[in-house]
């Protein structure tokens, strides 16, 4: 496995010149250290309570992000463990973020997750509601709004993916326009990344290429 990964992970970086994450839901503490070791600095998430157990196992500098919906019950655990929440899908989640990180003395660096093709099956905000709102979201003191992560509809055919990845690379335009602090424009898995950098993406989130 250690192979395997040092091999993909060669070929990727080869191949892009764009930040990526490593996605580790199905991934052991194992696994991860292979990653830390080999110069991953960023492990994408799903589920607090899984990182958290990874975590005490891992050793080595690394940037925890939660990539999977945050539940209002784990806030705290969230703000405490990780580096970045990248799936604040909501003004009221957003809300009890800064409402924590305030208690904590801390300002938490988020990502606002966007689902660009309105799906009923994903969390994440719309495009017009996130307009709507980035006034009352820009204003809480103790989050750090740095960039966005699109969810798009998965695709066997990544070129059907374009739509929405230039969709969201026009909304993070329209946000940094008014918001210059912004850098982090999240697009692409491990399917379709290559369409995503294409159209504008600067952070790609890469799980099965890295272990297959």
């Amino acid at each position: 496995m250690k192979n395997r990964i040092h091999q993909n992970l060669k070929s990727l970086r080869d191949s892009v010149n764009v930040d990526i994450m490593a996605v580790t839901k199905y991934v052991t503490a194992e696994v991860i250290q292979c990653l830390v070791d080999e110069g991953v600095m960023l492990i994408g998430e799903n589920k607090v309570q899984d990182a958290l157990k990874k975590q005490a196992l891992v050793h080595g500098a690394s940037q925890w992000e939660l990539i999977g919906h945050l539940q209002s019950n784990k806030v705290k655990q969230a703000v405490t463990h990780f580096k970045r929440i990248a799936s604040a899908d909501s003004l009221r989640l957003l809300q009890l973020i800064n409402e924590e990180a305030k208690k904590q003395n801390k300002v938490m660096p988020i990502l606002l997750q966007v689902n660009i093709a309105k799906e009923e099956s994903k969390f994440g905000f719309e495009q017009e509601v996130l307009l709507k709102e980035r006034a009352h979201i820009f204003s809480l003191l103790n989050i750090e709004i740095q960039g966005i992560m699109v969810i798009a509809p998965y695709a066997e055919d990544p070129e059907e993916s374009r739509l929405f990845f230039r969709q969201g690379k026009h909304l993070f335009d329209e946000l940094k326009a008014d918001y210059s602090s912004l850098s982090v424009l999240s697009m692409g898995m491990s399917h379709d990344y290559k369409v995503a950098i294409e159209e504008g993406s600067t952070l790609i989130r890469i799980g099965s290429l890295l272990f297959h």
